[in-house]
């Protein structure tokens, strides 16, 4: 029971996905807006996806699950 995580890490752990994937979402307006000739569908759509992998690698190692 030593390697239960704490009920604040589980929230963190519950909501990074969900952050995250709106953070990237908001980068690829960003990069959108920034950038001319850029595609809108595919910049929020690649932003949100690094975001979602980003915050998978994370949870897994504040986890620290080694498996898929």
């Amino acid at each position: 029971m030593a390697d239960q995580p704490t009920p604040a890490m589980q929230r963190i752990i519950g909501v990074l996905p969900y952050v995250l994937t709106v953070l990237g979402g908001l980068i690829g307006i960003a990069w959108v807006n920034l950038t001319p000739n850029a595609s809108p569908v595919l910049g929020i759509a690649a932003g949100a996806v690094a975001g979602r992998l980003l915050a998978a690698v994370l949870v897994r190692l504040l986890v620290g699950k080694t498996r898929i």
